[in-house]
């Protein structure tokens, strides 16, 4: 059985309430559980309260470096890795600017 978890938006509190609630026993670092294993949806970051303990995604991280926890990233993830990456063709620019605004704001 998988369980499919979405939209953390740096909630790692919650997250990982929510793996004890279901059953999860964090072992060696990594949430466990005999009988299922999750699948992380897109939007793990991008406003909540815990950013830096998603941002690095400690807990989810674990899980998935662990071989039997896939993730598919979402639109937020996208960016996050654009924010954090040169371009290629102006190497001293990241591929979204960390200046630009983000249009009407």
């Amino acid at each position: 059985m998988y369980d499919l978890i979405s939209d953390i938006h740096d909630y790692a509190i919650e997250l990982k309430a929510r793996l004890a609630k279901t059953g999860y026993q964090e072992i060696d670092d990594v949430s466990q559980h005999l009988g299922s294993k999750i699948t992380f949806l897109a939007d793990s970051s991008n406003r909540g309260p815990e950013q830096i303990e998603t941002a690095i995604m400690t807990c989810a991280r674990n899980m998935i470096e662990s071989g039997d926890t896939p993730a598919v990233i979402g639109a937020y993830e996208f960016s996050a890795v654009a924010w954090a990456t040169y371009d290629s063709k102006n190497p001293s620019e990241y591929l979204i600017p960390t200046h630009q605004k983000k249009p009407g704001r």
